[in-house]
């Protein structure tokens, strides 16, 4: 029995698939192969939005630091705790914060996720990439 794919496997094969759609008259050994990872928060953040593109669903990284602009330090005017990824899946409003392995949220993320579920939207705590493919797969009620 073949093991199962696991969800990087899936988004690598989604990814080339588009590739290959994408430029038809290109010949296979010619379409590069992305090699997606999760291995740190940024890594995360381009899988979740590679995916979600590759799905025709929006997703806008949301960036709060501030800048160092010369000797000046800019701040963001975004609330605080407002988290890394939004998303629409089905009208549904997703609010995705990536965390790698013991971070947890701020008080201000908490106070974000009881607003943004309060409004009727989901609020994601994401750690890899197997737990947000897991979440996608269950709100679209399709087998993982």
């Amino acid at each position: 029995m073949e093991k199962p794919l696991t969800a990087l496997q899936r988004l690598d094969n989604l990814s080339y698939q588009s590739k290959i759609e994408q430029y038809p008259n290109l010949p296979l050994k010619a379409v590069l192969k992305e090699k997606f990872t999760d291995k740190d928060t940024n890594s995360l953040t381009r899988c979740i939005t590679a995916f979600m593109k590759l799905k025709d669903h929006y997703i806008v990284r949301i960036n709060t630091q501030g800048q160092m602009r010369g000797n000046t330090r800019t701040y963001s005017t975004t609330q605080k705790g407002t988290s890394d990824l939004h998303g629409i899946v089905n009208g549904i409003f997703l609010s995705i914060e990536l965390k790698m392995k013991g971070d947890t949220q701020s008080k201000y993320q908490e106070e974000t996720q009881k607003q943004v579920e309060k409004a009727g939207g989901i609020y994601l705590l994401i750690r890899d990439f197997e737990q947000f493919y897991k979440f996608y797969c269950d709100f679209q009620n399709i087998l993982y």
